[in-house]
This record gives structure tokens, C-alpha cells and sequence, in this order.
């Protein structure tokens, strides 16, 4: 360093600068004021403190990050509802520090679901608390980004408590994903399609759960929305109308047609835009008629044919053992043993889904050499003891994360691929994982276990 930069550096500590100090000199003076500042911040306990939560305080990404890691994790283990209300209080209490932390709880409040049941209907409004909830300067619910809620709420909010569209706009302006569900089966009306395409300017995801559809204006004004690209209609009820794509918006990618009876313009129906479908159980004519137009398709989602459907197993062996296969995330609803033989066929799966316990899904997923990830379903208190109880047989998959179901009792989780158990061994692998104890193994009984579930399954589907 030059005699001038030694020169600002003891003005900065406020030392006295002389014009006769040598260089030397200088160094000397500041190397010893470090050293007594050095000594006073060690040996002072007051300081020690300040420079634990003043001098070294931690930014407020990490801080963010690590209190989403702890909500997280406490979601994962504890899905119940009584389990939720005491996270939602420290998460609210954080929220008190500044305003710059209200920001933050803020931004995990995100997935809100209004449903109605007899005891919470008769002693509060829950449409009246959404609107006052989200519109309040002091609420955390300020960015809505996934929505469910039944179609009687969603109608007393806009119909009942007259919100005007200042209201709406707050309410629903960040609104991705909407999950309308009804337990009575009512229909859905064009108003409530307009106030949708209207207020949901940015939606990208509409899921209709026991919801009639009885006229073509309705897929109409859903067509008018831009930003969506996701449309699931597979608990719905298409009446009165044949679905061609001439009711579908270009957006669209991702498509979950009725489980139900309905009826589809196969002819008028392309399927060249779609990357995800999904369906129940067709016709056997229809689904050979369409199948050829999955060029596209990288997930695919239908219902198991029957043990003695054998023609419709074939058209998805054709599918599923093409070289042209596409498909990296499969869904099957009712599986049966056939789904093995379709999966030691296929070299493109990543992903499977049967929508049943881990322990099947597991040993299924192993008829499949290319199958690194997979969901399972869990219900109440399920989920810890397949996380600890090592004296199970090791997996190989950690638990990536649990969300719990909207419509039924219990929880989708995700199980990812760690390591080959074929290749590290049973007695091997308890060394391997204790190695991570951070990451969160699953296990389940031993292989003889699975026989029983499927012949289970064999006879359900024959009845």
C-alpha cells in the first residue's frame, strides 16, 4: 500500500495522521490498534454478544430459507389438522418481528382451501373471512397462489357478500391453480365461468371435482383464457355435449378427461397439442382410434384394463413397449398384475403413480429398470413409521415431500431414487445411509407381503 492509502485507513479508525510518520511507522500504528481491538472484542463478554447478532447476523435469504425448511418439514410429518394449527402459530408469530419477515410468512401462505362442514358452517362464514381475510392490511394472506374451495363458498363470495371488482381482483389476481369441488353434485353455471375467465387473469390450472358441465357455452368461455394451460376434468360430468377441440383452448397441454360415461368427437378430437392426458376407461374402439395421435404424450394417466380384457391390454402394450414411447410419468388408477408385464416392457418411464401404499408401489416400480421416482398414498399417521422403522427391508428412495389431499382423508407423497439397492445390499445399506442423516429413507416389510395385495387387487377387478 502507498503512504496515502495508510493515510485513509487511519482516518477511518480515527487515529492522528502526521505528515512526519513514515511508512513504517503507520503500519505499526494500525497493526496495533487491530490488536487492542481484537483483544477487547474476545475478552469482553458484551461484545462477544453484539458480534454474534450485529456484526455477523445472517442475510434474510438464508434466514427465509431456513424457516422454509422448517415448515417444510413439519408439513411432511405432520399433515393433520390439528398438527397444522400450531404450525400456522409460530409461523404467525415470526410474522410480528418487522415487515420484512410479515413479507416473508407472507410468501408461504400460499395454498388456501375453504370447505364447508356442519360444525364450522354454524358458528362462522368462511365466505365472508376470505374476502376480510385477504383484503386486510394485517392478514399474511396476500398471495394466493393455489386455491380450494367448495362451489357454494365461491359463489357466496361473489353473489351473496356483493364484492365489487377492486375486491375480486385483490382476492384472485395471483390465483395459478383453482379447485372448485362439491359434495352435492350441483352444476356449474356460466356466471361462475365468467367471473372465473374475468377476475382469474392469471390461472394457469382449473380442476372441477363432482361438478356437472351441461353446456358447450361453458367450455366456450374457458377457451377465451389465455393463460391456462391445464384442464382437469376427470371427477367432472360432460351432458348434453360431445367434447371436440374445437372446446379447447391452443394453450392447453396437460388434459384430464371424465372418468364417467361421456361423449368425445374422436374424429374431430386432436391430440397433437396435449404433453400430459388422462382418461378413465374407454371405449375399446375409441381409445384404438386415438392411441396413434400420442406422439407427443409424456404423461399418461388411465385406468387398469381388466383381467380379461385382453384386447385393451394389448393396445396399451403397443404404446408402452413402442420405441417411439415418450411417456416419463405414468399414472395408473386400480392396477392389477398386468401393470408389471406393461412396465418390464417400456425403457422410457421415470415416474409412476398407482395412487396406492408404498410398499406396493415399491415392488411394482421394480419391473421397471428405468423408474427413478414415484407417488404413494399415505393416511393418517402412516407416513412415520415407514420413515423409521429401519428393521424393514431398505428401499433405496428418500421421501422428497407429502401434501395432503384436498378432496380424500390422507396424503400424496413423493419417493425419489437415492441409490440401487440390487447393487449396494441389504446389509449394506444401513452403513450407506448413515452416512446422510439429513435425508429421510423408506423402508417397507419384505417382499411376501406384496402377494397378498395383489391377489387383493386380482379379485376386486373381477367382481
Amino acid at each position: 500500500m502507498k503512504k496515502n492509502d495508510l493515510a485513509e485507513v487511519l482516518k477511518k479508525y480515527q487515529l492522528k495522521v502526521h505528515s512526519s510518520l513514515k511508512k513504517n511507522d503507520m503500519i505499526d500504528t494500525i497493526l496495533k490498534y487491530q490488536e487492542i481491538k481484537s483483544k477487547l472484542v474476545t475478552d469482553n463478554s458484551m461484545e462477544k454478544y453484539h458480534r454474534g447478532t450485529v456484526s455477523y447476523a445472517l442475510p434474510t435469504l438464508i434466514i427465509y430459507r431456513i424457516i422454509k425448511i422448517r415448515w417444510d418439514r413439519d408439513t411432511v410429518n405432520f399433515l393433520e389438522n390439528h398438527y397444522l394449527r400450531k404450525n400456522y402459530q409460530w409461523l404467525l408469530s415470526l410474522s410480528l418481528i418487522s415487515k420484512e419477515f410479515f413479507k416473508l410468512i407472507s410468501s408461504l401462505f400460499s395454498r388456501i382451501r375453504y370447505s364447508i362442514s356442519d360444525n364450522y358452517k354454524r358458528y362462522s362464514f368462511p365466505e365472508n373471512q376470505a374476502k376480510h381475510s385477504v383484503i386486510s392490511p394485517h392478514s399474511v394472506l396476500k398471495t394466493i397462489n393455489h386455491l380450494s374451495m367448495e362451489l357454494s363458498i365461491f359463489r357466496d363470495i361473489i353473489y351473496k357478500y356483493e364484492c365489487n371488482s377492486v375486491e375480486l381482483s385483490l382476492i384472485f389476481r395471483n390465483l395459478r391453480k383453482l379447485e372448485l369441488f362439491n359434495s352435492n353434485k350441483a352444476p356449474l353455471h356460466k356466471m361462475d365461468c365468467k367471473t372465473i375467465a374475468r377476475y382469474m387473469v392469471n390461472l394457469e390450472s382449473l380442476y372441477l371435482y363432482s361438478i356437472f358441465i351441461y353446456s358447450v357455452k361453458m367450455m366456450k368461455v374457458f377457451k377465451q383464457m389465455n393463460s391456462l394451460t391445464s384442464l382437469d376434468f376427470s371427477h367432472s360430468y360432460f351432458c348434453g355435449f360431445a367434447l371436440n377441440s374445437n372446446l379447447i383452448q391452443a394453450s392447453i397441454r396437460k388434459l384430464k378427461l371424465p372418468h364417467y360415461r361421456f361423449v368425445l368427437n374422436s374424429k374431430n378430437f386432436s391430440f397433437d397439442q396435449f404433453t400430459s392426458i388422462g382418461f378413465g376407461s374407454l371405449d375399446r374402439v375409441m381409445l384404438a382410434s386415438i392411441i396413434g395421435q400420442f406422439n407427443n404424450i409424456t404423461k399418461l394417466s388411465f385406468e387398469c384394463p381388466v383381467k380379461s380384457d385382453n384386447e385393451t391390454a394389448e393396445i396399451y402394450e403397443r404404446l408402452l413397449s413402442s420405441k417411439d414411447c415418450k411417456i416419463r410419468h405414468l399414472t395408473v388408477i386400480k392396477p392389477n398384475k398386468w401393470i408389471e408385464k406393461a412396465l418390464s416392457m417400456n425403457q422410457s418411464i421415470e415416474t409412476l403413480d398407482l395412487h396406492e401404499a408404498f410398499s406396493q408401489t415399491y415392488y411394482i416400480s421394480k419391473s421397471s429398470s428405468t423408474i427413478k421416482k414415484f407417488l404413494f398414498t399415505t393416511v393418517v399417521n402412516s407416513l412415520p413409521n415407514i420413515l423409521c422403522d429401519s428393521k424393514n427391508q431398505h428401499t433405496g428412495y428418500i421421501l422428497v415431500k407429502s401434501k395432503r389431499l384436498v378432496i380424500k382423508e390422507g396424503s400424496r407423497s413423493y419417493a425419489k431414487k437415492f441409490y440401487n439397492i440390487d447393487e449396494l445390499g441389504n446389509e449394506r445399506a444401513l452403513s450407506f445411509e448413515s452416512h446422510y442423516p439429513n435425508l429421510r429413507f423408506l423402508y417397507c416389510p419384505a417382499i411376501h407381503h406384496l402377494t397378498y395385495i395383489i391377489i387383493n387387487i386380482d379379485i376386486s377387478n373381477q367382481k
